[in-house]
């Protein structure tokens, strides 16, 4: 409980200020100002807390706790990580590890998750799509139930095999503050609408943004504010947001999220862009409400793919932004 002021000086020096992390029953129980008593997201143990902006920085973290929502109620606040982490730089024995040139090194860590791997990218000339047999960008990770079990830089999704795993963000990743955002495009900024926010960079003029050296830009160079209040430019989805409403040239983060007139969420690799497609013969199976184009100049597809070159000025450019 509480420390009572007035009572005696030794049992005020025995009553110290409760640590984060101290179990607790309830907010009576944390004697520190603006602590909470908070319900952890994975074994929903009860400890005294405090909220947070930011994982790093004044309104952020201690080593071992993530700034993330366990509790609605309370908001964002310091959790108890899930992950086996490095007492004194706070980096994850496992989440985010490089085994480009080692598998094993993901085995053994220490990390509690029971499905340790090394995650290669997918070998999209392979039918169906397989890991790359050579990935220089394979990190070590492990399976998830949501985005509470990774680290704050990783989200929680179903990955190109079905399997959810923690997968590290890139651009147009959703997220809640500038720390969840990887080194690349480091900016949480808001969508068009404010209802959620993705990760970007900051920019000069369009030829700092996704797809300009293509110039397949799905981007534009205008200005925001980004999570941490910092205004300034960024590289901003043309269509708004990083999710649309199905359609084929809607943009899409997972398959799931194409449900109208397109089945597949297409990842351009060279551009980061993705966007809503399905397989066509002619481009009247393009239909919708961005009117696209059926593009059969890939070797790889046995059939064409819906994008957004109406022109078709770009075969097998694989955009639907950028035109």
């Amino acid at each position: 409980m509480r420390c009572v002021i007035g009572l005696l000086p030794f049992l005020l020096l025995a009553c110290g200020a409760t640590k984060i992390g101290t179990a607790c029953k309830s907010d009576g129980d944390c004697n520190v100002a603006g602590q909470r008593c908070v319900a952890g997201p994975g074994d929903g143990l009860k400890i005294c807390t405090h909220t947070c902006q930011a994982q790093l920085g004044a309104t952020g973290c201690p080593i071992g706790y993530d700034c993330a929502v366990s509790d609605p109620g309370v908001g964002l606040s310091c959790n108890r990580a899930s992950y086996a982490f490095d007492p004194v730089t706070g980096i994850p024995l496992l989440f985010g590890r490089s085994c480009a040139t080692d598998e094993s090194v993901c085995s053994g860590t220490g990390d509690p998750n029971p499905n340790a791997m090394c995650r290669k990218g997918p070998d999209a000339s392979e039918k169906p799509v397989k890991p790359l047999p050579n990935d220089p960008n394979a990190y070590c990770t492990g399976t998830c139930d949501a985005d509470s079990g990774c680290p704050v830089s990783m989200r929680c999704a179903a990955d190109y095999d079905g399997v959810k795993k923690c997968l590290k963000r890139g651009v147009c990743a959703e997220c809640t503050f500038n720390d969840n955002c990887p080194a690349a495009f480091p900016s949480c900024v808001p969508t068009r609408d404010g209802s959620s926010k993705y990760c970007t960079k900051p920019c000069n003029n369009g030829n700092d943004c996704p797809g300009a050296p293509q110039n397949l830009l799905w981007t534009t160079c205008s200005a925001a504010t980004d999570a941490a209040g910092t205004a300034g430019q960024f590289c901003l989805h043309k269509y708004g947001a990083c999710v649309g409403a199905g359609e084929i040239c809607d943009p899409c983060r997972t398959a799931t999220e194409c449900t109208k007139s397109a089945s597949k969420c297409y990842s351009n690799d060279q551009t980061g862009e993705r966007f809503c497609t399905k397989q066509c013969g002619s481009d009247s199976d393009c239909g919708g409400v961005n009117q696209s184009t059926c593009d059969d100049s890939d070797p790889n597809m046995s059939t064409g793919a819906c994008t957004g070159d109406k022109t078709k000025s770009t075969p097998g450019a694989f955009s639907c932004g950028g035109f």
